[in-house]
């Protein structure tokens, strides 16, 4: 337990850490604090038990992993996701559309030249309804 609480200290004691709770001792007095358990010194089956509910009334849905939100915040790798899918617009794609607009080409005539999948594809992106980071 001291091992753990240690462990846990050192490697995930930050908001980009992993465990829900503290681990070892710490942990134990974290449960029982929150009602999870009756006293500080359980069994192991209490505290399994207790660390079960815990997880089932507390699930981290909705709660942002902090690795992935950098992640997304990054423009390069926003960028690569959109170039990935076959069914977005391309920077080329984006850039060529902006530039036909201001030429005042018609909406039908942009979504043609730039292979687009449809008009509405090009007018969510004028609009800013679409690719509202994008970097171009």
């Amino acid at each position: 337990m001291n091992w753990e609480e240690s462990q846990v200290d050192e490697v995930a004691s930050d908001q980009y850490g992993l465990n829900m709770i503290p681990g070892g001792f710490k942990g134990l007095k974290y449960l029982h604090k929150h009602g999870y358990t009756t006293t500080v010194r359980v069994s192991l089956e209490e505290r399994d038990r207790a660390i079960s509910d815990y997880v089932r009334e507390n699930p981290r849905k909705g709660i942002p992993n902090p690795f992935i939100k950098a992640w997304w915040e990054n423009d390069e790798h926003y960028e690569q996701v959109n170039e990935a899918n076959p069914k977005r617009l391309t920077i080329a794609q984006r850039k060529e559309i902006r530039r036909l607009y201001a030429e005042d080409v018609s909406i039908p005539k942009i979504a043609k030249q730039v292979g687009a999948i449809n008009e509405r594809q090009v007018k969510d992106f004028l609009s800013g309804n679409t690719y509202k980071r994008s970097t171009v």
